[in-house]
């Protein structure tokens, strides 16, 4: 606060810059800048308003959802398909006998087959993501119709009856 210099009282116009910057008072009180003042408004489907904006995949997510379930059956074998023959070469290699090879071949494609279970595991989840964003990006949500959702879980060939695909399900019709 400023000081006048002939009183140790406050001066009238430092009193009236702390009322009228105060964050207490009603904003009728406080002084506004003077000219026009603009307001942008983004324009928003109905769903947006509703169920908010869409979501984003992460990690693998957006490899499943741009993969049909049977280019990702497909994709998957072929990945596990080569880890075990990598995995035969490797223990042929280094083992020298058929038994390391054979090892080899097993254990690199168990865990080739382990990674594409924890990528199947992300499907029921990317189902409900474009779930979500088919609605959220709807002019009237409420005339969301069973076929709909149905194409959509058949789609990432998940059930409509799936954890995470009906728990999305639910969220949507609880808002």
């Amino acid at each position: 606060m400023e000081l006048s210099l002939v009183s140790a009282k406050a001066s009238p116009r430092a009193a009236a810059a702390a009322v009228s910057s105060s964050p207490l008072l009603p904003s009728a009180t406080r002084s506004r800048p003077r000219g026009r003042r603009f307001r942008c408004v983004a324009a928003a489907s109905k769903g947006e308003e509703v169920f908010g904006g869409r979501k984003e995949l992460t990690g693998v997510q957006p490899l499943v959802e741009a993969l049909p379930p049977a280019g990702r059956a497909v994709l998957e074998l072929a990945v596990v398909a080569a880890a075990a023959a990598g995995g035969y070469s490797l223990g042929t290699r280094y083992g020298g006998t058929r038994t390391t090879a054979v090892a080899g071949a097993a254990v690199l494609g168990a865990a080739t087959l382990a990674g594409a279970a924890a990528v199947n595991s992300v499907v029921p989840g990317v189902a409900a993501v474009g779930l979500h964003n088919y609605v959220a990006g709807s002019d009237d949500p409420t005339a969301l119709e069973a076929s709909e959702v149905a194409a959509i879980a058949s789609k990432y060939g998940v059930s409509t009856q799936d954890a995470a695909f009906k728990s999305e399900l639910c969220d949507l019709y609880a808002r």
